[in-house]
C-alpha cells in the first residue's frame, strides 16, 4: 500500500512571495535615493550602502560590508559623537551639517540625518543614515558671501565719491565766483 500526506502549503508560499516583492520595493526604493544613504548596525558596521553612496564617495559594499567606516575628519569627531549618542538613545535627527572624506581622501560637506532601525518588537537594531552632499552648496554660500561684501564695497566707494562729489561741487562754485570778479588785467 500507498500511504500519502498531503499538506496545503499555498498560503505559505503566497507569504514568501509578498516577503519577497516587499524586499524587492525596499531595495528599489533605497537604490532609487539620489543621496548616499547607509544602514549601520549597532555597534557603527555598515549592512548596507546605496549606490549614491558609492558615487558620491567611492566605497562599494563588498568593501564596507561589516567594517566600520572610518571617513570622519578629526574636526568632525565631537559632532559625530554627538550623533552617535543620540542613536544609541533612540533618538532620529535631521540636517546635521558637518564633515566626511570620501575614498580619495578628499572633503566633503554633508548635511547628516538618520533614523533608528527597529526590529518588529521594536528594539532598536542600527540606523538608517542619509549624507546629502552639499559641496556645491557651500561653494555657492561662500561666493554669494563675497559678492555681498563686493557690493557693500561699491555701495560704501559710490556713497563716498558721492560726498567727495558734493565737496568738489562746492569748491569748483566758489572758484567760478572768484573767476568772475577777476579783472582781465
Amino acid at each position: 500500500g500507498i500511504i500519502a500526506i498531503h499538506r496545503d502549503i499555498s498560503a505559505r508560499k503566497r507569504a514568501e512571495e509578498a516577503l519577497r516583492d516587499s524586499e524587492e520595493r525596499y531595495r528599489t526604493i533605497l537604490e532609487a535615493v539620489p543621496d548616499p544613504v547607509v544602514l549601520y548596525d549597532m555597534v557603527g558596521k555598515v549592512i548596507y550602502i546605496n549606490p549614491a553612496f558609492t558615487r558620491v564617495f567611492g566605497w562599494t559594499l563588498k568593501e564596507l560590508m561589516g567594517k566600520k567606516l572610518d571617513f570622519v575628519p578629526d574636526d568632525a569627531w565631537p559632532e559625530t559623537l554627538e550623533m552617535i549618542k543620540l542613536v544609541k538613545r533612540g533618538e532620529n535627527f535631521t540636517g546635521i551639517e558637518t564633515r566626511r572624506y570620501n575614498k580619495k581622501k578628499e572633503i566633503i560637506d554633508i548635511s547628516v540625518s538618520a533614523a533608528v532601525w527597529l526590529d518588529l518588537n521594536g528594539k532598536p537594531m542600527g540606523s538608517v543614515t542619509n549624507l546629502r552632499d552639499i559641496t556645491e552648496n557651500k561653494k555657492m554660500e561662500t561666493q554669494l558671501r563675497h559678492a555681498q561684501k563686493m557690493e557693500a564695497v561699491g555701495t560704501l566707494a559710490g556713497g563716498v565719491a558721492h560726498d567727495f562729489n558734493n565737496i568738489l561741487q562746492g569748491i569748483s562754485g566758489y572758484v567760478q565766483l572768484i573767476l568772475l570778479k577777476k579783472k582781465p588785467d
